[in-house]
């Protein structure tokens, strides 16, 4: 029989920090403005290679911590 509980095990961080990304992504999105580390607040309409460019480093990083969650429980 299987643990009802194997989301409650230790990797279960990945997948917590990994959905929150995803969010952070989500709500950039809606708000055309995105939060880049090196640069500040990017908005869509000023610069949108480097909006864009960082959006998709937020959903790619937010999916690879999923992923590696999904690595590391099964």
């Amino acid at each position: 029989m299987s643990d009802p509980f194997w989301l409650l095990k230790p990797p279960q961080d990945w997948l917590t920090f990994g959905m929150f990304v995803i969010l952070l992504a989500v709500i950039y999105t809606v708000t055309g403005k995105v939060c880049d580390h090196s640069f500040g607040w990017v908005e869509r309409a000023k610069d949108p290679k480097g909006y864009w460019l960082a959006l998709v480093a937020h959903y790619l990083l937010g999916f690879g911590l999923i992923g590696i969650f999904f690595y590391q429980a099964f």
